[in-house]
């Protein structure tokens, strides 16, 4: 669909301006070599505008739920009227072009509400016909369902909604407004938990302690280096990003949801002394590098 884009909006202030640089600055400006509507002034500055509207003529609009922007192209969502997801395109010639990419009762959605960016160069949108959350891939042209299969109000990892509308993706999150229950609910994925607990368990299994009767873990040196530095570099890449993420400069600690400043000074110290040992071996003979056992008694 190609069209004008104008804008809706809840409140116009009047402010004298000239009348030429008000039509380079309002998106009622000339598309496709057209000239902008009559009915529009100018001369009034847009204070608050709420949503988006394109139509084939300037005057008739579809009204747009959703929209965002990924890698430099705009996509949004019509929950009303033309129910679809289009991709629009702008240029200096012929201003925007709206293409459908999704639409209603096909394949892909059932009926579609809202848009939010997502990872992995993918957009996310609520489907209240389905009563999930689903990611577009656009260089595939695929959807999959992110959370929900069905309807109802389960939560954990067979999370179900009965009204999706609103949704958010933030920090690796995903809020969604329940519009049925009155409800906002969080979606977090467990990966990074996971991956967490992953290099625990290599920390934990490299150098805890083991009981008499157990196996001992046993590796060379080298070995050992390796595991215990993936396992300091996890730690130093969550520290970085939560001093990111809350804006600081200070040191973290577990009430901010990172190991202590002791913990990441003892894997150093661990690190360093392993470096010692294994070149002090080496400098003697290479054949009197032993294997490290990592079984106390």
């Amino acid at each position: 669909m190609k069209g004008k884009l104008l804008r809706e909006t809840k409140e116009i202030s009047s402010r004298k301006t000239q009348r030429n640089s008000r039509q380079q600055s309002c998106l009622g400006n000339k598309l496709h070599g057209e000239s902008p509507p009559s009915n529009i002034d100018f001369d009034r500055e847009i204070k608050q505008p709420v949503t988006l509207c394109f139509g084939q003529d300037g005057h008739s609009s579809t009204l747009l739920s959703g929209i965002v922007s990924l890698n430099n192209v705009v996509y949004v969502s019509a929950h009303y009227d033309n129910r679809a997801i289009y991709k629009l395109t702008f240029n200096h010639d012929n201003g925007g072009l709206a293409e459908k990419i999704v639409s209603n009762g096909g394949s892909l959605c059932k009926k579609v509400h809202s848009l939010t960016t997502y990872k992995d160069n993918f957009f996310a949108f609520s489907d209240t016909g389905d009563s999930c959350i689903k990611a577009y891939n656009p260089t595939a042209k695929q959807c999959s369902v992110v959370v929900s299969n069905g309807k109802g109000t389960r939560d954990g990892s067979k999370a179900q909604f009965s009204q999706p509308t609103g949704i958010c993706f933030d920090y690796g999150t995903l809020f969604t407004v329940d519009t049925s229950t009155g409800t906002l609910r969080k979606t977090s994925s467990v990966t990074s938990l996971e991956d967490y607990l992953k290099h625990l368990h290599v920390f934990g299994e490299t150098f805890g302690l083991h009981r008499k009767t157990s196996t001992s873990v046993i590796a060379e040196i080298p070995q050992i280096i390796k595991r215990l530095e993936e396992v300091y570099s996890f730690d130093e890449k969550c520290v970085d990003e939560v001093m990111s993420l809350i804006g600081t400069t200070a040191v973290t600690q577990r009430p901010q949801g990172t190991v202590s400043s002791v913990v990441m000074e003892d894997e150093r110290r661990i690190l360093k002394s392993l470096h010692d040992i294994k070149d002090l071996l080496d400098r003697f003979h290479q054949a009197l590098t032993p294997n490290l056992l990592s079984k106390v008694f």
